[in-house]
């Protein structure tokens, strides 16, 4: 029934004389009255009240517990109650006295030890004001995890490598098993879901396996393992395939062991199946459904007929059936059209989840690089102008999740444009190692405005730069990797508060390039049996890099050589050159003839170049050549003139050898000599020539004496 008006005066009569005294009042009300009145306080704003839920209200570590701060009221009342007021709660703050921390009305949270944690809330009214409450929540350990293993083969023979296999092994609900420790019973141990161990001595080893959780909790099983003194023919190989591949909950799943083999001569008789989830099954093939989703290690154990065993486990990931539609993100924000620097509030309690199921998180990424997960009520300042997109995304309690995208157009204060920001770069192609120019000088800002500040980010590195001058430098490492960077550029006007306008660009950078390998010889065409000089000069290489070894291949069959930058004990003695450059190399061709030259260079970083050139080597043998004249026909005599033989290159002729046909010869330096016959008749002549560097060369002619 509705309250009498006078009653309701009078009750605010003694309210206010009774907080001026200091004193505390009750309302009593008869049963026919409609409940405790709801009154607005005449004496000010109260702070809030805080409470909260959670379930399960017996958690174990490492199980989702759900708090629900949402009975929590925005103004306190007579008593701890509630006024109805139209304030509202803009904050809730979570401690989970475990060190961690979370915000929103609903928060999931897991502990990860166990004992008694006292759990606060803290709630801010749009007031301003605050309060907090606190809880003890006990977590305990829980179900402790569950050792076991299989091991093959099952009589193993001394020296016979055992495998072990604890994949059979199982964690609590929510719980997953941290580490595997193996005690092979002969002092050995070994580690991981999988081990292996080699016994040396036969005997009966006991085996034990123990499992440690994710909350610490453990568990130990131990096997018998016989070791004969020989290991008999080869155990059975155990495998399979399951299809489909990715089932989902309540789905058949197909396991086939038909792979499996036995040692020649023997057969397999029996499969044994472990699924994970507390089914079995045998034969070659088995099908078995999963009831709910989860990761399940399938364990296959083959049998053959001399009772050796050999076991193989796969995992399989099933997929939950899940029919509940994904939750609804929406949220408002105000105010509507913000200026730079302006705090934003947005409120996404208006987000939804299916029916009897709740929005998890909240998580906010307001398009200026911000982003929370406060819940459904949080802030943002945008400090630039722009039109930015937030995006909500929710997550409900199956994991499932919900998006929703608004622009926020963000105004000036300013009546001034921003700034244009612009820059270029060169080289336009750099390589690793390479330093590029950055040049923002063609950035602009508006009329009576200046650009202070320029922050690059290179998209190399997550720290951007800023510099009150336009240009700049960077070198992409080698260690960054070749590949496209996104180069983006802020610039900042002195305006107030500050504008700032943005650019990005994609820069290639790759990897540096190889050298490039160059040589010429000197003389162009050497002559065999002299030495040929070999010049590098030509050779490039990569900024930052050097060559550090010529490796040459003269073509001619004699050994490669290899000549170091600096020079190392091992180097020819053919490698010339400055002690940093090493960059010549002095080479003599036994035979005439074309070869073809190799060289291939490798710089201080391993890259390697390589180029190569035909040298044409001519003989080195001079060429006798000589004419001759009648000096006196009375006494038979003959002069000779060998001055048109020739040496070849640099050398010279030093020796003229005659054989004149009648027993007579002659040698010495000139190429002038006579001979007297002493009767008339055809001789044959024969000169012979020698070059400073002993080569020889002949020619024999007829020679008519009148």
């Amino acid at each position: 029934m509705k309250r009498p008006t006078s009653f309701v005066r009078a009750l605010l009569a003694v309210a206010a004389v009774g907080a001026a005294m200091s004193c505390t009042v009750k309302q009593n009300e008869s049963p026919d009255l409609l409940g405790p009145s709801s009154l607005q306080s005449p004496l000010g704003p109260s702070a809030p009240v805080a409470r909260f839920t959670f379930a399960p209200d017996k958690p174990t570590a490492s199980i989702p517990v759900a708090f629900d701060g949402r009975s929590s009221c925005p103004e306190g009342g007579f008593q701890g109650g509630c006024l109805s007021t139209e304030r509202s709660i803009t904050a809730f703050t979570w401690d989970f006295g475990d060190g961690t921390t979370d915000a929103g009305p609903t928060v999931s949270h897991s502990f990860k030890g166990t004992g008694s944690f006292n759990v606060t809330l803290t709630v801010t009214s749009d007031r301003g004001l605050a309060s907090a409450t606190s809880r003890p929540v006990q977590v305990d350990p829980g179900t402790p995890p569950k050792a076991d293993f299989v091991f093959s083969p099952s009589n193993p023979g001394v020296g016979q490598s055992v495998q072990f296999n604890g994949a059979q092994s199982t964690a609590a609900p929510g719980r997953n098993i941290a580490s595997y420790s193996w005690d092979f019973g002969d002092g050995g141990k070994g580690s991981g879901i999988t081990a292996t161990h080699t016994y040396v001595s036969a005997g009966g080893y006991n085996a034990v396996l123990t499992v440690t959780d994710d909350v610490g909790q453990t568990n130990a099983a131990a096997k018998s393992v016989p070791v004969i003194a020989s290991s008999g023919p080869g155990i059975p190989t155990a495998e399979f395939i399951f299809s489909p591949t990715d089932p989902t909950a309540g789905q058949s799943v197909l396991f086939n062991a038909t792979q499996s083999k036995a040692a020649a001569g023997h057969s397999i008789v029996s499969y044994a199946w472990n699924f994970g989830d507390g089914g079995t099954g045998s034969g070659v093939t088995a099908n078995h459904p999963f009831g709910t989703a989860g990761t399940y290690a399938i364990v296959l154990v083959v049998t053959d007929d001399l009772n050796q065993t050999s076991a193989s486990s796969r995992t399989v990931t099933v997929k939950a059936t899940n029919t509940t539609p994904p939750p609804t993100a929406s949220f408002v924000f105000s105010p509507a059209s913000p200026a730079a620097g302006q705090q934003v509030s947005f409120n996404a309690t208006q987000s939804a989840a299916a029916a009897g199921h709740s929005i998890a998180s909240y998580s906010w990424n307001f398009g200026d690089g911000n982003s929370s997960s406060a819940g459904p009520l949080t802030t943002n300042t945008f400090a630039a102008v722009g039109t930015f997109n937030v995006v909500l995304k929710v997550t409900d309690d199956l994991g499932q999740t919900g998006t929703f995208t608004a622009p926020v157009p963000v105004s000036s204060t300013n009546q001034s444009p921003p700034p244009t920001a612009s820059f270029v770069f060169s080289p336009s192609s750099p390589a690793l190692g390479d330093t590029v120019s950055f040049d923002a000088r063609g950035s602009s800002a508006a009329a009576g405005r200046t650009i202070v500040s320029y922050k690059w980010t290179f998209g190399d590195n997550p720290s951007p730069q800023t510099v009150v001058t336009p240009t700049t430098t960077h070198v992409y490492q080698a260690s960054s990797g070749a590949g496209t960077y996104t180069v983006v550029l802020v610039v900042t006007d002195d305006a107030v508060p500050p504008q700032t306008g943005t650019v990005s660009q994609s820069i290639n950078v790759g990897n540096p390039p190889a050298p490039t390998a160059k040589f010429t010889v000197s003389p162009t065409s050497p002559v065999a049996g002299e030495q040929a000089f070999f010049d590098t000069a030509g050779t490039t290489v990569a900024q930052g890099a050097s060559i550090t070894q010529y490796d040459w291949n003269f073509g001619d069959g004699t050994p490669l050589t290899t000549c170091h930058v600096p020079p190392q004990g091992g180097d020819s003695g053919a490698c010339t050159g400055s002690s940093t450059a090493n960059r010549t190399i002095a080479h003599t061709y036994a035979v005439a003839g074309s070869y073809t030259v190799n060289l291939t260079v490798t710089d201080s970083a391993g890259r390697k170049g390589s180029t190569s050139g035909t040298v044409g080597v001519i003989s080195g043998n001079p060429t006798a050549s000589f004419t001759f004249t009648v000096a006196d026909p009375a006494l038979h005599k003959i002069s000779f003139n060998a001055s048109g033989s020739t040496a070849v290159g640099s050398a010279t002729i030093v020796t003229y050898a005659w054989l004149f046909g009648d027993g007579n010869s002659s040698s010495g330096g000139s190429p002038l000599t006579t001979n007297q016959y002493v009767a008339a008749g055809t001789y044959s002549v024969k000169l012979t020539v020698t070059d400073n560097l002993g080569r020889t060369g002949t020619v024999t002619n007829s020679v008519s004496v009148p």
